[in-house]
């Protein structure tokens, strides 16, 4: 009885061998892809870093910037005025930073508008 069991086990092996080898090779398969995931998932991890911090910044930029393209047009004329009085026109909207003449000069030009066509 022993004798045969051994020769069964014999003609077995080759089969039992084939298949070590065959699941060894899927082991080392899935341990590559696995660590290929690895790597990918460090990559998307640093691009979502990036974009979060690129977030942030723009959220400063936005925070810096003025609200209203007119206020941020009165800002470059600021910055190509003449260096007197200047200083005190930036950062202001363009009811601020208008100089009473120039206030009183728009005023009544719209008085004079309205009242000619009546």
């Amino acid at each position: 009885l022993s004798s045969r069991q051994q020769e069964n086990g014999e003609q077995h092996l080759p089969d039992t061998c084939r298949m070590q080898a065959e699941y060894q090779a899927r082991l080392q398969a899935m341990q590559q892809h696995l660590e290929q995931l690895k790597q990918q998932e460090q990559h998307v991890h640093q691009e979502w870093m990036s974009k979060a911090q690129q977030t942030r910044q723009l959220g400063w930029l936005r925070e810096e910037l003025p609200n209203s393209p007119l206020s941020l047009l009165t800002r470059e004329e600021d910055l190509s005025a003449p260096r007197e009085g200047r200083s005190s026109r930036l950062g202001k909207t363009p009811a601020e930073s208008a100089r009473p003449s120039e206030l009183a000069g728009s005023s009544s030009g719209r008085a004079q508008d309205t009242s000619s066509q009546g």
